[in-house]
């Protein structure tokens, strides 16, 4: 029993490892496979504001979610918008509050594919920035 347990392994490896990669819909033949992307990044002013960006997806449809990890209690929403390579990519959206954080997400659409992508709230004079994957 434990040789076939042994050979079923193998083989669902081998086949796994046989089937190609597809390509997106609509990519040219020969083009580069998506990079997955997943990643973060916080401002380091640890006594004022922590302004963090996050960013998922794949570098042709990123999606960008900015918070504020510890603002006031009294605080509800602010104001926040992104900058890409220091140009405003979004309108100003209002970002609320999600427990104890102050958040917004852009969702898939842009392509911020190797910029230098920046979230910004009102009033904070720092940004959280990252780079998007290529």
């Amino acid at each position: 029993m434990r040789k076939i347990n042994m050979m079923v392994s193998v083989l669902a490896l081998a086949v796994a490892a046989a089937i190609p990669t597809a390509a997106p819909a609509g990519a040219s033949p020969g083009a580069k496979p998506l990079v997955k992307a997943d990643k973060s990044a916080c401002t380091h002013d640890f006594s004022g504001p922590q302004v963090c960006i996050r960013m998922s997806g794949d570098a042709m449809y990123t999606r960008v979610t900015g918070f504020w990890s510890n603002p006031p209690k009294s605080v509800k929403s602010r104001k926040t918008w992104l900058t890409s390579d220091g140009s405003r990519t979004t309108e100003v959206e209002t970002a609320t509050r999600a427990g104890e954080t102050i958040s917004h997400s852009w969702g898939r659409g842009a392509n911020y594919e190797g910029a230098r992508v920046c979230v910004h709230f009102k009033g904070i004079d720092r940004a959280a920035c990252m780079d998007a994957p290529i």
